[in-house]
């Protein structure tokens, strides 16, 4: 099996919030917050450093580097090269440097055009938290 693919089975639901909590803090304390709209939930917090994103590709797995828009507790926006279908299933290396951090899965919710590629929103997929 793929060490990457069992990398991804084997992340315990409690670790990959350990991660995402420590991603949002780090979001907080280095960006502008947006207030919270209404329909939010979780405020949104942006800065742009860079992720890594892995998904699955015609021929195997891809990895690419995209720059985040903005973060919560319950997803973020990345700015990419590449469009998402939506409901695609991403993985995302929330730390980029850290190649041992455990990579937290995330549905493509919605992939906008812009001028220089494609905003992807992404909710974090962790069952049972």
């Amino acid at each position: 099996m793929n060490l990457l693919v069992q990398a991804i089975e084997t992340a315990q639901p409690a670790v990959l919030r350990q991660i995402i909590d420590r991603f949002v803090e780090a979001a907080q304390k280095r960006s502008e917050s947006q207030p919270t709209p209404r329909r939010r939930q979780h405020r949104r917090y942006h800065r742009s450093w860079p992720l890594a994103i892995i998904y699955h590709a015609d021929d195997g797995i891809g990895e690419m580097g995209a720059a985040l828009h903005n973060a919560s507790g319950d997803g973020l926006a990345f700015l990419s090269p590449r469009s998402f279908d939506g409901e695609e299933l991403v993985y995302l290396r929330l730390f980029w440097h850290d190649e041992d951090s455990p990579l937290v899965p995330a549905v493509v919710r919605h992939c906008t055009p812009t001028k220089s590629g494609y905003l992807i929103g992404c909710e974090f997929l962790l069952q049972g938290l």
